[in-house]
């Protein structure tokens, strides 16, 4: 029998936070066509900070209680976030935004953060970010949960999980750094946006690739052409295989759909190549003048995540590679993939990929 291997992470705390003005009753959020396409997705995002931004000038010992007021307030701007999901008249999914609220919980991970970041695997980091699954009645089912995560040296990790049906990743990150805004009492730079006359043409539209290469064109095709080679055994030329390419449509053209959108805005397109199919997913467009969103969640002025991690949940098809930002800024970029374990550790040996000088994070390696 197999040995199982307890959690090292402990959840004490549960509450429900609720947003502290009341939506206007009978208010209803319909999904696009776009959003019920990635209804069996989750998402999982996890900001890691070196130190605990929560406590430092806190009028209350406990994390939850200090967070729990912005988190009232930041969701009185976010009614599709407190609602419930339910079947429209249609038999689609929609969301009856009656504040029912999101599930906050308070963890406490035994190890400190720097061996969490060197030792832990995916499997592990999944502890940080708590789910439960659509059941079959869902209209007391929070589709939002927040994770509060303590380590043993003083660091914290603020996780976030949710359906892809309601939201991406931009604007998951735009959520939490908007919570992290008001938490410091300053003006929300990005409020969200819920609806779009021209949603569905600008979703459509298939945008020209720049003719100057990104760092996201390099590593999607350094990382793409590794891990075909890896599965090339399984591949001939009567089983064809693509990648299939996922770009954010937000602010890439004039007249675009606005950053602070709130919902899915991702296109997707397939390259017919020889290879095994792959989904590559770019977060580029996180970057602006101002820097990089998924850094700018800020609790405390100045105290930057060390670390953000994606993870998309009920992935299908062979694989997923993330290109996103690093808080290194500039060329520097975080590449997040998932493979089967096998292939994994023959790819983290590459020594094309070696020779980058990677820093490998979240790799289970002892």
């Amino acid at each position: 029998m197999a040995e199982v291997k307890s959690s090292r992470v402990k959840v004490p705390s549960l509450l429900t936070v609720v947003s502290s003005k009341p939506t206007a009753p009978g208010r209803i959020h319909k999904f696009t066509a776009l959003d019920h396409a990635m209804g069996f997705h989750t998402g999982h995002i996890v900001f890691y900070y070196r130190r605990n931004p929560i406590r430092d000038g806190a009028s209350m010992e406990n994390d939850l209680d200090n967070l729990r007021i912005s988190l009232s307030e930041l969701l009185c701007l976010y009614p599709p976030v407190t609602g419930r999901l339910g079947r429209g008249a249609d038999g689609n999914w929609e969301v009856k935004c009656n504040d029912a609220g999101v599930r906050m919980l308070k963890a406490n991970v035994c190890a400190t953060l720097d061996e969490w970041l060197s030792y832990a695997n995916a499997a592990e980091e999944r502890d940080l970010t708590v789910w439960e699954d659509l059941p079959d009645d869902p209209h007391i089912w929070s589709p939002f949960r927040i994770q509060i995560n303590d380590f043993n040296c003083g660091g914290l990790a603020v996780a976030i999980s949710f359906t892809h049906m309601h939201a991406d990743f931009t604007s998951a990150t735009l959520l939490i750094k908007s919570w992290a805004e008001i938490h410091r009492h300053e003006p929300v730079a990005r409020p969200p946006i819920f609806n779009l006359p021209s949603i569905r043409q600008c979703l459509s539209e298939v945008h020209e690739s720049c003719p100057d290469a990104s760092p996201f064109d390099v590593l999607a095709a350094l990382f793409w052409s590794k891990i075909t080679r890896l599965k090339s055994p399984a591949c001939d030329d009567d089983n064809k295989c693509s990648l299939s390419m996922c770009i954010d449509l937000r602010k890439r053209e004039r007249d675009s759909i606005p950053y602070g959108y709130f919902g899915n805005a991702l296109h997707f397109s397939k390259l017919s190549l020889f290879g095994c199919q792959l989904t590559c997913l770019s977060m580029e467009n996180t970057i602006s003048s101002e820097g990089s969103f998924t850094y700018a969640a800020m609790f405390k002025q100045n105290e930057k995540p060390v670390h953000v991690s994606y993870q998309i949940g009920n992935v299908g098809g062979e694989g997923l590679i993330l290109v996103m930002p690093s808080p290194e800024e500039g060329l520097a970029r975080i590449v997040m993939v998932t493979l089967p374990e096998e292939q994994i550790v023959k790819l983290c040996e590459d020594q094309t990929i070696l020779g980058l000088q990677p820093s490998m994070l979240l790799n289970g390696k002892q």
